[in-house]
């Protein structure tokens, strides 16, 4: 169950469009990178968010993916990677196993609890509380992403508009 933000920027279609003029890759290429700046500053501040284990693995598998869409066009998702990464962001409860990991294990009217940690935990309990680093970071860098598109399609317009008209493909 991927934890992820998947988006599209709107109204990028009319200068897309506009570069299509210069060819096709180069519109391929705009577009795939516009997506990818845009998801950048979501992913630094998702990284910055995110909950450090003993390992790091969640906060290193957060990568940016640019996909084609069914009807045409690009979106991006981006999000961690690691198998754990909705257990964080949810929260989950707890399981309680009868043998091994220690502690004191007993009975008490109908669920099993066990002494880890100076206290009784319940099974099933939600015992890890939701950590939603995820969208929190997506709703807390969205106009700075759009910034981001918009700057580099200004970029990637002027870059090309210099080109002389023999250099471009079609």
């Amino acid at each position: 169950m991927p934890v992820t933000i998947e988006f599209q920027v709107k109204g990028a279609a009319e200068v897309l469009d506009n570069l299509k003029a210069l060819g096709r890759d180069v519109a391929i290429k705009a577009q795939r990178g516009m997506l990818r700046r845009a998801a950048k500053p979501i992913e630094q501040e998702m990284i910055t968010r995110c909950p450090v284990g003993q390992t790091g693995n969640l906060a290193n598998s957060i990568r940016i993916s640019t996909h084609k869409g069914v009807g045409g066009g690009y979106f991006v998702r981006v999000g961690p990677r690691a198998p754990h990464a909705h257990l964080i962001h949810l929260g989950h409860a707890t399981r309680v196993p009868r043998r091994g990991y220690g502690g004191l294990l007993q009975y008490w009217g109908g669920y099993w609890a066990k002494k880890m940690h100076g206290q009784f935990i319940r099974g099933g309990a939600l015992t890890a509380q939701p950590n939603p680093f995820v969208t929190t970071a997506f709703e807390a860098t969205r106009d700075e992403a759009v910034k981001e598109a918009a700057r580099y399609l200004e970029v990637v317009t002027r870059r090309y508009a210099r080109r002389p008209p023999a250099t471009r493909s079609a």
